[in-house]
């Protein structure tokens, strides 16, 4: 049982090693290998062990951060998410031409599960991995991120039976692989070379690296807030239509605090420029983690509170009854209340261009939509904000508490499959890293960099998005790949049984 269980780890290693910030994403193409070998030959009870040391080497791997916020928690998360590589590990493989379907339908479905149960967690989902690889990525606007986690588990299944079980209808595997194959690049080369004319808006993004411990000290507040406003000013000498700043950067409520108005204001008056800044809001004694847009004129004209908050973080599930969880976790855990409004805001740009001597100026109006923290790993989310019309994304975050870790580069993967899903682009702007414009096929764009850094460096960047209204398959229609994958699961369960009676 011993060199089965050391195998499997070694594909959890292989597979860690594909994601962010390592990004060696070809080993995710036979990291579940290892696994199969594994688990071939082993009974029921054998395969779920066997699936459970890899999920917990896996998650452990991949979510090594956490300790940096609470060991008991990161622990717990570890040992409850290995459960769902335990049970994909139930199902054996034969080589049955059906396994290059049912195999990959059914991870998806485990990928499903983390995405839905609870308050969900779809961290590191398989196609994640795959976020720099823009030929392959491009499907996600049909199958989400799961129609890419589908055809990595295909590939593994296909060298598994090819190579080492060497049995069943493996050259069947084979063709059914290949198209899918042959499809995926087809696509991904037409999505690439496709002609995307839309009029830019100038995006001047600004990356304050407030340290954690400061962030929340009244003795700071002052500093921070000038930190901002003077990054801004520099950034404003570009003549950008908005400035973003990130998640929670005026450090307090921002209703009735007179004094962070005015200097707030002043910026957008002085700089031209919309301003969208995170902070705190009071409504009815409750308490939003919240946005806010300013006008150039500075006065707020919306604001956005936060829909999926951060359990453990910023509120505790069934405080009443688990109160005492608090006392494990040595970070300050808010009280914050759920918003509830799919709230667009509206920026204003302006194109100037000379045409037979005479100057023309358009003005136009772009709706958008803002993901705060970990909001945009919910596809759900982005896509909500596009079907109601928003013409691009935003992605106020604060990946400090981490530390200088793989978590920043993780949570940036989300994002790029965020824009790929639904075509638009999405701006991400950070208190400390990874600050950049994504484009609507998922390149990245204008990040914020010092000495080839992007994480704990401050800074601002000032570039251009094309957003336009393009409503995809996955727009439109959701995670019905999901769907898919369960009847192909099922469909493979059920020809199994039938060939054996």
């Amino acid at each position: 049982m011993w060199y089965r269980i050391i195998l499997a780890v070694s594909g959890a290693f292989l597979l860690v090693a594909a994601h962010p910030s390592l990004n060696y994403e070809f080993l995710a193409w036979c990291g579940l290998v290892p696994l199969f070998i594994a688990l071939d030959g082993c009974g029921p009870k054998g395969r779920f062990l066997v699936g459970y040391c890899f999920g917990v080497v896996f998650f452990g791997g991949i979510l090594y951060w956490l300790v940096n916020v609470s060991v008991p928690g990161a622990v717990g998360l570890v040992l409850i998410l290995a459960l769902l590589p335990a049970i994909f590990s139930l199902y054996p493989i034969t080589g049955a031409v059906q396994d290059i379907v049912a195999v990959p339908g059914l991870w998806v479905l485990t990928e499903g599960i983390r995405t839905y149960l609870g308050t969900g967690f779809p961290w590191a989902l398989l196609g994640y991995s795959q976020y720099l690889n823009l030929k392959v990525i491009q499907i996600a606007d049909i199958t989400g991120v799961y129609g890419v986690s589908f055809l990595i588990v295909a590939v593994n299944v296909l060298i598994f039976t090819h190579f080492f079980k060497r049995s069943g209808d493996r050259w069947l595997q084979a063709s059914v692989c290949c198209a899918l194959l042959v499809f995926t690049l087809f696509y991904g080369f037409w999505n690439l070379r496709q002609p995307y004319s839309a009029k830019p808006v100038s995006i001047g993004i600004i990356q304050g690296n407030i340290p954690q411990d400061r962030k929340w000290d009244p003795n700071y507040k002052r500093s921070i807030v000038n930190t901002y406003c003077d990054l801004s000013e520099q950034a404003a000498t570009a003549g950008p239509d908005i400035i973003m700043w990130p998640e929670t950067a005026v450090p307090d409520v921002l209703d009735g605090d007179d004094e962070t108005m005015e200097r707030l204001s002043a910026v957008a008056r002085s700089s031209g420029a919309c301003l969208l800044a995170g902070a705190i809001k009071e409504k009815e004694g409750k308490y939003y983690n919240s946005a806010y847009l300013m006008s150039p004129e500075g006065q707020i004209v919306s604001s956005y509170d936060k829909m999926h908050l951060v359990p453990f973080g910023e509120y505790v599930p069934f405080d009443r009854y688990v109160s005492w969880f608090r006392t494990l976790i040595d970070k300050p855990i808010g009280d914050f209340n759920f918003g509830q409004d799919w709230t667009l805001f509206k920026i204003r740009s302006v194109t100037t261009e000379r045409e037979d001597n005479r100057i023309m100026r358009e003005i136009r109006f772009n709706d958008f939509g803002v993901l705060i923290c970990f909001e945009d790993i919910f596809p759900d989310i982005a896509r909500g904000f596009v079907n109601r019309g928003a013409l691009f994304l935003v992605n106020i975050t604060n990946d400090a508490w981490f530390g200088k870790t793989s978590a920043p580069f993780q949570h940036l993967s989300a994002s790029v499959f965020r824009a790929v899903e639904n075509r638009v682009p999405l701006v991400r702007a950070a208190n400390t890293g990874v600050s950049c414009i994504i484009n609507q096929n998922g390149a990245i764009k204008t990040a914020i960099k010092k000495n080839g850094e992007e994480t704990f460096v401050a800074g601002y960047a000032v570039g251009s998005i094309y957003p336009v209204m393009r409503r995809t398959v996955y727009t439109l229609y959701g995670n019905a790949f999901l769907g898919i994958c369960c009847i192909l699961t099922v469909i493979g369960i059920i020809t199994r049984r039938a060939a054996r009676s």
